[in-house]
């Protein structure tokens, strides 16, 4: 069975990951750390029935594998290490993980090691950019036109309700 290890954040303590594991501030977390750089539910550990996999479940401040930002589900090895805020955990093995695929059993090979983002004086970590959002509507002339077409309509909804009253109005007067 898979686990991870506290390293950092608080006392060591071992937690199993079994079939999935959600990390986070919120009591209901598999695993609930106090970090305030957290959010509630900050990252997911899941066995897919070939490895384990671990990815950010759109936090704020981010879920770190080996010190680089996880962006999508990225397959664990034993020794990599889980950073949430400050919180770092150490994912492991049992010998006794049958169905895990052979070349997961071993530690990653080693990477040249860059150092931990540096974390600003406002508290919050390190954000992550996003692309721009760009909205396009119909345009001036087209909108113009499409204005111009719903006067039309009420303004003949408008008339044609005034003949309407008039026609009812001189059948209701006797001569």
């Amino acid at each position: 069975m898979a686990r991870i290890v506290l390293e950092s954040g608080g006392p060591p303590r071992s937690y199993p990951v079994g079939r999935s594991l959600i990390i986070g501030r919120h009591p209901g977390c598999g695993v609930v750390i106090d970090d305030p750089q957290s959010s509630r539910e900050n990252a997911g550990i899941a066995f897919d029935g070939r490895a384990y996999t671990v990815r950010d479940l759109e936090s704020r401040n981010g879920t770190f594998l080996n010190e680089a930002p996880v962006l999508g589900p990225e397959v664990l090895h034993p020794g990599d290490r889980i950073r949430i805020g400050r919180t770092l955990f150490r994912f492991e093995l049992e010998d006794d993980d049958a169905g895990l695929a052979p070349e997961l059993r071993v530690p990653r090979p080693p990477v040249v090691a860059t150092p931990p983002p540096s974390i600003p004086a406002t508290g919050r970590g390190p954000a992550r950019e996003r692309e721009p959002v760009v909205v396009q509507g119909p345009g001036a002339a087209k909108s113009l036109f499409y204005w111009l077409i719903l006067l039309g309509v009420l303004a003949a909804g408008a008339f044609f309700a005034r003949q309407a009253f008039i026609w009812a109005f001189d059948r209701t007067i006797p001569k």
